[in-house]
């Protein structure tokens, strides 16, 4: 008879480890989860942690909610000119922090929540004959684009007809291009005419409205301050030798068609350098 001495519990313990060659491995060190049907559970350590971080990025857009993105449209400029400029411009009662990021785009935040509302309604503003955009800062921003793709500028209605000179029907014709917001009436000498002027935010990223049809005559609509635009697409940015629009139907079609004329009204007067003009 053999006499087995050894410890029971210690045995237990030896025949339960799994040997060398296979058994299942020690699972790793990381977020403990529980399956709950097909769900996995994330443990209370980990959640709180995500729920940290959570709170750490609310906090952080929270310290902007009083910010605007700055860029002068077409123009680069130093941050202390800027700093004077808007100081002039806007007058604000409480401090500005200006902060300057890259690609020409700066941000400012207020102090005073009427200064920010103030500066957002008012304008169009313009520096050295360019736009300054304003825009309240959001989680989608990114200064890696040249320019926003809305901005806030003045256009020109020349030779409205004066029975069309009330504010609602200005407003109804400038909706057409975007939403309207300020109305200003010039008076140009008697020779001229008049002409209606409106601010309207309009979407850079897509082809400016040139002409519209109003009470069966074709308006043309001036853009004021906007020197860079394309006689070809329409768009701003760019002028017609360098648009990608044309270079891409270049390379498609090597030699012209024989006949090159086009019928009235064809987008071939869509666009011209009637849109734009200097502000005065």
């Amino acid at each position: 008879m053999i006499n087995d001495s050894r410890n029971p519990k210690k045995a237990r313990r030896q025949d339960d480890d799994p040997s060398d060659e296979g058994g299942s491995p020690t699972p790793a060190a990381g977020p403990v989860t529980t399956a709950v049907g097909s769900r996995p559970v994330t443990s209370y350590k980990d959640s709180l942690l995500g729920a940290s971080d959570e709170r750490v990025q609310s906090l952080a857009e929270k310290s902007l909610d009083w910010t605007i993105v700055l860029k002068l449209l077409g123009h680069r400029i130093g941050y202390t000119t800027l700093e004077n400029k808007i100081q002039d411009l806007w007058k604000p009662k409480r401090d500005i922090k200006l902060m300057d990021i890259e690609n020409g785009y700066f941000l400012a935040t207020f102090r005073s929540h009427e200064d920010y509302l103030t500066v957002l309604a008012d304008g169009p503003w313009t520096i050295f004959g360019h736009y300054l955009t304003v825009e309240p800062w959001s989680p989608d921003f990114s200064p890696s684009q040249p320019y926003p793709s809305k901005v806030i500028a003045w256009l020109r209605l020349p030779g409205l007809p004066t029975t069309l000179y009330k504010c609602s029907l200005i407003e109804e014709i400038g909706n057409y291009i975007g939403p309207v917001i300020r109305i200003d009436y010039q008076t140009e000498n008697d020779c001229r005419g008049r002409f209606a002027r409106m601010a309207i935010r309009i979407n850079l990223n897509k082809p400016l409205v040139s002409k519209l049809p109003v009470n069966g005559r074709i308006q043309v609509v001036e853009y004021v301050s906007l020197p860079t635009i394309c006689f070809d697409c329409g768009k701003y940015g760019h002028v017609s030798n360098s648009c990608p629009g044309k270079i891409l139907e270049a390379e498609r079609v090597a030699t012209p068609p024989a006949n090159t004329a086009q019928p009235p009204g064809s987008d071939i007067d869509a666009f011209g350098p009637w849109m734009v003009v200097e502000r005065r």
